[in-house]
């Protein structure tokens, strides 16, 4: 089984609130692909007496991804751009 990734998700631009917080720290296990949804295993925001949680993040397809720097990629998708930092390889968030 493949290592995870522990990556940062900003959501730059969106028109929509699919995603309820702007920056998301958690763990991948693929970089994103034009073609394919990006996906984000991460804790939930924490609801009282339930504890913390975790939840999934499912993008739309990715339209286009460019690396700006060796660790961070700038993704859009059909309806969002996002930024991807990579903040460290086989740890937990």
């Amino acid at each position: 089984m493949q290592d995870p990734i522990v990556v940062q998700l900003t959501k730059i631009i969106s028109d929509n609130d699919n995603i309820r917080t702007n920056e998301t720290i958690g763990n991948c296990f693929d970089l994103p692909r034009k073609g394919y949804p990006f996906v984000l295993f991460c804790r939930s925001i924490v609801i009282p007496d339930l504890g913390p949680t975790s939840r999934m993040i499912t993008t739309s397809m990715v339209e286009s991804c460019e690396a700006v720097s060796p660790t961070t990629w700038v993704f859009r998708t059909l309806n969002s751009v996002y930024e991807l930092e990579l903040l460290a390889l086989d740890t937990q968030w």
